[in-house]
């Protein structure tokens, strides 16, 4: 694995519901594929540091994929909650 697909950047992206927390497992700067890997419901304790989705995002970065994976909740800036709101 090359050091360039080990660094994460941790991100905010602003939507009409709020912002999205993510993290960016950067990859190979010849990579021909990327991935976005979602986390389970959180309801369901889905998280960004869920087992299967942490294993995952291991999985496609040794293979120097940079993968996306985000927090599936807005953050309400205005209220400081969540807005627990599923985005697909």
């Amino acid at each position: 694995m090359h050091s360039e697909t080990s660094s994460i950047r941790s991100l905010f992206l602003d939507g009409p519901a709020g912002r999205l927390e993510a993290l960016l497992n950067a990859g190979s700067p010849t990579a021909t594929h990327a991935a976005i890997v979602c986390h389970p419901h959180p309801v369901y304790g889905g998280t960004l540091h869920n087992k299967v989705v942490f294993h995952t995002v291991k999985a496609l970065n040794h293979f120097g994929f940079p993968v996306l994976r985000f927090i599936s909740v807005a953050l309400d800036s205005r209220r400081g909650a969540c807005a627990w709101r599923w985005r697909s």
